[in-house]
């Protein structure tokens, strides 16, 4: 991280915020974060609880991680039939009851909803290998959910301009 100082204190023993300092300007950051992927097609507010599950599971943050892992997964249902309301216990089961989620697709939601609700409400604290394993089961049903139907979309629009 390369800082610039307006006084002549060191940025190292400061013990603030370095980018809300008054008295410091951060010009560069050494090496640049990697931007955080989404599966394409992913609704907006689905990406943005996914993509801040992905920057806890990055920062170390792994009770936040599984947390929100649960969200983008409660809010990513929620887009593919908003009219199944209820717990979201109840609204996976109902959803593939429907034929909108595979049985495989069912038993990862459901693992997802349990890992989330571990990370927010047991006193142990969340893992590394637990947050990176929901982040696996969450980017998969992502795919499945919006990716995957999209591109076979896609797909038939390009083959029948190709017919015609």
């Amino acid at each position: 991280m390369e800082i610039l100082s307006h006084t002549r204190e060191d940025p190292r023993s400061y013990s603030g915020d370095l980018y809300s300092s008054q008295n410091f300007f951060v010009a560069a950051v050494h090496p640049p974060g990697e931007a955080t992927s989404v599966p394409a097609f992913v609704p907006k507010s689905v990406a943005i609880a996914f993509k801040q599950a992905v920057e806890s599971r990055k920062s170390g943050h792994y009770d936040a991680a599984g947390a929100m892992y649960r969200k983008a997964l409660d809010v990513a249902l929620k887009n593919i039939d908003p009219a199944v309301k209820g717990l979201l216990r109840d609204r996976i089961d109902k959803l593939a009851a429907a034929n909108k989620l595979t049985p495989s697709l069912k038993d990862w939601a459901h693992e997802i909803r349990l890992d989330g609700n571990e990370a927010s409400h047991e006193e142990d604290p969340f893992t590394k290998p637990e947050a990176e394993e929901m982040h696996a089961f969450m980017e998969l049903v992502l795919t499945y959910l919006f990716t995957l139907p999209e591109q076979v979309k896609l797909r038939g629009r390009a083959k029948e301009k190709d017919t015609s």
